[in-house]
């Protein structure tokens, strides 16, 4: 599953002629009086509410310390990459350049994943680490990128594994935690509804693992072309949902194939009884 994902910058919604009024109602970053806030769209009040929620930035597992990269990982992260660079590059590549464009340093890599890390400390857009062993070494990383609040919460795992730290169960480990992080409510967790995976053909320990996890193939969408190699590969999505109310799921319930999605920023507006109502074709756990 490529990274994919630049962390961009967050978006602030400005209404003209709302700030600074002594009635005002404040809203994120953005301070709106409750005449004008009657009259928004649904859309637009849902942009103007928090995107980088306060949650956990480090997880520790059973044999696990996951945790944002820091400069004091430099060298560390060096071993790693030139250890593993023919083991992700088939279908983790971590490189963004195109064959045609000059190849990117190990340092520059190094700088990048820093800036990500930042990033998305920073924006709530992602959240991403790397797992280190209990001689602090790395083993890998588990991020979640492109994270999107409105209706429904979502966000995209993406997870590699060193070289030297394969067929020992940490890929599994990590993602176990990762994505009950993922869908745990806030403050303790991301609070997401739904999480996916892109899973590359061919990529079969990748597919045994995701639905170790919990994850099912999502029938209703199409597959997602991402860059490998220079050329665009069709990826498989894979998902899970965040588990509300699990007496809805149950099998033989009448409602087993609709779940209740976490309450969406739209609550903060207009109470808790707005939920996102999620779909899925998979057959029951």
């Amino acid at each position: 599953m490529p990274d994919r994902s630049p962390n961009p910058a967050p978006t602030t919604l400005v209404l003209e002629g709302t700030t600074g009024a002594a009635s005002a109602t404040t809203i994120g970053n953005v301070t709106v009086r409750p005449d004008l806030l009657r009259r928004l769209g649904v859309a637009a009040r849902l942009a103007a509410a928090p995107s980088a929620p306060t949650a956990p930035l480090t997880l520790r597992t059973e044999r696990l310390h996951l945790r944002p990269l820091e400069l004091r990982d430099h060298a560390e992260f060096l071993r790693v990459i030139r250890l593993s660079r023919r083991h992700l590059d088939e279908f983790c590549p971590l490189s963004n350049r195109e064959p045609s464009q000059p190849a990117e340093t190990d340092h520059e890599l190094f700088e990048r994943q820093l800036a990500l890390a930042e990033g998305a400390a920073h924006t709530g857009r992602a959240w991403r680490a790397f797992a280190f062993d209990q001689g602090n070494r790395i083993v890998g990383a588990f991020n979640i990128n492109d994270i999107t609040r409105g209706l429904e919460h979502t966000g995209e795992l993406v997870f590699w594994l060193s070289a030297d730290a394969t067929r020992r169960g940490y890929a599994l480990e990590g993602v176990r935690a990762v994505t009950d992080l993922a869908l745990r409510d806030l403050p303790t967790g991301l609070g997401l509804c739904r999480l996916i995976a892109l899973i590359a053909p061919g990529n079969d320990a990748c597919l045994r693992l995701a639905r170790k996890a919990g994850f099912t193939l999502n029938t209703g969408a199409p597959p997602a072309n991402l860059r490998l190699g220079g050329r665009d590969v069709a990826h498989t999505i894979f998902q899970i949902f965040a588990d509300i109310d699990p007496a809805a799921a149950t099998a033989g319930s009448a409602h087993a194939g609709l779940v209740e999605g976490k309450p969406s920023i739209a609550s903060n507006l207009f109470g808790r009884g707005l939920l996102s109502i999620l779909r899925t074709e998979s057959e029951p756990h």
